[in-house]
């Protein structure tokens, strides 16, 4: 009745927030290969951490390096250990398994290899291109690529833009400076006239006054 009670309120209280109980995850201070012979590996699964939540799905799957089909072995209980048989020596294999409990699931994926039949070990794994990773990875490199360009036309379209607006700016200061100084010079330029003509009617008022003092 208790853990029927215990695991109601674990079940309410993740509808209310998820993330309160994590998802499974290996902890990363325990071992995975508790063993490895040339046939046989016996894994360490104690380090799976159920994250508050039972674990309801346990799927491991391992093949040879290079091979198409897994093999496939799956539990529904996570147990301390689990041991692959009939393993072919001096092989690299393959391994994923996924965990999975009411918060989410959790994957691991890694590579071991059997021993030789005298027990020793097998040169290291010499590392293959995925063609689909190095595609993806052209691909993202051609995308960064027409950013870094897209980037650069935007920059130098706006220099452009700004200097067009600064030469338009300053033909408008010239027009309204041209503009104030138009009537200034037509002041100084009528100037002179006005005073000729002054100096005109002077002289003729004093010559008519000449003509009369002689009458």
């Amino acid at each position: 009745m208790n853990k029927m009670l215990l695991a109601s309120l674990k079940v309410f209280i993740w509808s209310l927030h998820p993330s309160f109980f994590p998802e499974p995850q290996f902890a990363k201070e325990h071992e995975l290969f508790a063993s490895i012979n040339s046939t046989r590996v016996r894994l360490n699964l104690i380090g799976w951490n159920n994250g508050g939540c039972p674990i309801t799905s346990f799927t491991l799957e391992y093949r040879p390096v290079d091979t198409a089909m897994w093999t496939m072995a799956q539990r529904t209980s996570l147990t301390k250990s689990y041991i692959l048989y009939d393993l072919a020596e001096a092989t690299w294999y393959e391994l994923q398994m996924k965990v999975v409990n009411s918060a989410g699931f959790a994957e691991k994926k890694i590579t071991f290899a059997t021993l030789n039949a005298d027990g020793s070990t097998i040169p290291p794994l010499l590392k293959t291109v995925d063609p689909i990773t190095d595609n993806m990875s052209g691909n993202e490199g051609l995308k960064m690529m027409v950013t870094i360009t897209c980037i650069l036309v935007a920059a130098v379209m706006v220099f452009i833009l700004l200097m067009v607006l600064k030469r338009r700016r300053r033909e408008q200061r010239l027009k309204r400076l041209r503009g104030e100084s138009e009537p200034k010079d037509t002041h100084m330029h009528t100037h002179p006239h006005t005073h000729n003509r002054n100096k005109a009617n002077n002289n003729t008022q004093a010559l008519f006054r000449d003509l009369c003092s002689r009458e």
